[in-house]
C-alpha cells in the first residue's frame, strides 16, 4: 500500500503544480479546480493534465478557457490554451454554461466513424476530452500527433 500512496501524493503534487503554473500563465482566467482531469492523451503512459476555467472577451462575451499539459518525449511540456466561445450558433462553441469538462474514450474516427481524424493515433491507453454546455453537440479533444498540440471536432 505505501506504493499506491507515493504514487497519489506524486500525481496530487504534479496536479498542484499544473494549477499553479496554469494560474501564473493566465491570471485573466477564473480557474475551476474542481474540474481537473489526470490522464493519458497521449497514450505514453505517463500522466497528462487538464482544467477548466472561464475568462470573458474584449467586448464582455463569455469564454471557455482549456488548459492542457502534455508530456512530450524529450521535450519539456508546454502549457496549451484552448479558448472556445459560450453561445449558441457557434462552431467552434459550447452552447450554455456551465460548462463541464471530462475524460472519454475515443476510436480517432468522428462520431459516425466516416472520416479519420487528423494526426490521431489510435491507442488503448489514450483518452479524449469532452467539453460539453447546453443542448448542443459536445467539442471533443484529442492530441494530434503531427502538430503534438490538442485538435478539436464536433458534428
Amino acid at each position: 500500500m505505501v506504493g499506491l500512496a507515493f504514487f497519489a501524493s506524486a500525481a496530487e503534487a504534479a496536479t498542484s503544480a499544473f494549477i499553479t503554473q496554469v494560474k501564473a500563465q493566465r491570471p485573466d482566467v477564473r480557474w475551476d479546480t474542481d474540474s481537473q482531469i489526470v490522464e493519458d492523451f497521449n497514450g505514453d503512459g505517463k500522466l497528462d493534465f487538464a482544467l477548466l476555467g472561464y475568462a470573458k472577451d474584449a467586448i464582455g462575451k463569455d469564454l471557455a478557457v482549456v488548459a492542457l499539459k502534455i508530456e512530450k518525449p524529450d521535450k519539456k511540456p508546454d502549457v496549451q490554451f484552448l479558448v472556445f466561445g459560450i453561445e449558441a450558433g457557434r462552431q467552434g462553441a459550447v452552447c450554455a454554461m456551465p460548462v463541464k469538462l471530462s475524460s472519454e474514450k475515443f476510436d480517432c474516427t468522428n462520431a459516425d466513424s466516416t472520416q479519420k481524424l487528423p494526426g490521431c493515433r489510435k491507442s488503448k491507453h489514450a483518452r479524449g476530452l469532452n467539453l460539453s454546455g447546453g443542448d448542443c453537440d459536445a467539442i471533443h479533444l484529442y492530441l494530434n500527433h503531427i502538430s503534438q498540440e490538442m485538435s478539436w471536432w464536433r458534428n
